[in-house]
């Protein structure tokens, strides 16, 4: 071997040895982080609603078209929030303007607030606002609807939900789509 390939050819060769075996797939990396932290016993903190609901939950379980665009937005007011907004003409409000009655179009709409290490108080002080609270036995450990309100408020695992919904007229529609997305956000804490 000459001179002048002998350094190009070991240099190649010191690159080859020092990246064998090393894992830098993003994904890989990830997924061992998550094995330790599971073997270790920790728990994944979730900081946002975002991460437990999809578009395609919401499409799903609302039965929304595919033919309207779903619009997710992430946010940190107070609380983490998710809400998921479309235009599909389900949802009409009734206003008076100069003293005449109207019929608009309200988007359809999907909201999730978070609050993080939350207890039994934090979840009664929270619930003091629904004038007409629902018990809801089959979500949480502790779950109030109100159809006021067009919400429901859970307790679970140290998480306190608000879940909002909007996406017809019909209140019954609205609390059961809240009962299935909170059930939705309780399988992937």
């Amino acid at each position: 071997m000459t001179k002048k390939l002998f350094l190009p050819v070991c240099m190649l060769s010191l690159f080859l040895l020092s990246c064998g075996g090393a894992e830098t797939d993003p994904e890989t990396i990830a997924d061992k982080v998550v094995e330790e932290m599971q073997s270790s016993g920790s728990t994944l903190v979730v900081s946002s609603p975002c991460e437990l609901l999809s578009v395609n939950d919401v499409r799903t379980i609302c039965s929304v078209s595919n033919d309207y665009e779903i619009e997710q937005e992430d946010k940190k007011y107070t609380y983490p929030t998710c809400s998921f907004r479309w235009e599909d003409g389900k949802v009409k409000k009734e206003m008076e303007v100069a003293g005449r009655k109207m019929t608009i179009d309200h988007p359809s709409e999907v909201l999730v607030v978070m609050v993080v290490e939350a207890n039994e108080a934090m979840y009664d002080r929270s619930i003091k606002v629904y004038e007409d609270g629902e018990d809801i036995s089959s979500v949480g450990e502790k779950a109030i609807w109100g159809t006021d309100m067009s919400q429901l408020s859970f307790l679970e695992s140290g998480y306190l939900f608000h879940v909002h919904v909007q996406t017809s007229n019909d209140n019954e529609e609205n609390k059961k789509q809240a009962i299935e997305i909170a059930q939705t956000l309780m399988s992937n804490i």
